[in-house]
């Protein structure tokens, strides 16, 4: 073996084909550095190549933790959506009525990438909007998964029962508990401090507590609203 032997590439960079990637080109060549040490395809950690990646296929609730607690990461991500769009299978595990689909939602929500139909986008306008604001109570109710919670309460008269805002993990919970309750299927509502706004379908019934689950991803709830067929909101 001839110990002089060296590999050199066939092709240079030229660096003029990153001077658009500004301030970005230190993470990426940070992120490919470190690409090497996994099979292709399989990228679980939290390096932002192997982020980029997840965001074909879902990213890990590791993963989402990093994003959430990196702005740089979360720019990186939007950049990424803004220009190769979000993918199908991304769409379809935000759309799960789960801890990770609801974290996905708000990741996307946050980058500005929320599926808001010709009436969701007419309900923002016109709903009477209950906000989040002044300091919240500290009290225990029936039905509390804990004894002492930080919450919200509101009262809905055209559902007819009290809605109650609590924060669950650093997540927010919005249950609904009815009076006498109007049954249907209606859609709750939560805008964020980033002006984001997201939206859960739920169905209400007579005399059964309804809560609905929100992931933060990092936002502050401002306000929710409720909109039942055929109301202005609640």
């Amino acid at each position: 073996m001839n110990d002089d032997f060296t590999l050199e590439p066939e092709l240079q960079d030229d660096p003029d084909d990153f001077a658009d990637l500004g301030p970005d080109l230190p993470l990426l060549f940070e992120a490919a550095a470190v690409a090497g040490r996994y099979e292709r395809g399989v990228l679980p950690g939290n390096d932002p190549i192997e982020i980029l990646t997840g965001l074909y296929l879902g990213l890990t609730e590791a993963q989402l933790d990093a994003v959430e607690a990196d702005q740089r990461l979360r720019d990186l991500i939007r950049r990424h959506w803004d220009a190769e769009g979000v993918d199908e299978t991304l769409w379809q595990l935000a759309d799960r009525d789960d801890r990770l689909g609801r974290r996905h939602a708000a990741l996307l929500a946050g980058c500005g990438y929320h599926r808001l139909t010709a009436d969701l986008d007419a309900e923002v306008e016109e709903l009477l909007w209950l906000v989040l604001a002044g300091a919240p109570q500290a009290v225990a109710t029936k039905g509390d998964e804990v004894a002492d919670t930080t919450r919200w309460t509101f009262r809905s008269e055209p559902l007819r029962c009290l809605v109650a805002v609590t924060q669950h993990e650093g997540d927010y919970v919005v249950s609904f508990t009815p009076e006498q309750g109007v049954p249907g299927t209606g859609r709750v509502l939560a805008r964020w401090s980033d002006g984001t706004v997201d939206a859960v379908d739920a169905t209400f019934a007579e005399k059964q507590l309804v809560r609905v689950h929100f992931a933060a991803s990092g936002r502050t709830l401002n306000a929710i609203a409720i909109a039942l067929p055929g109301d202005d909101g609640a």
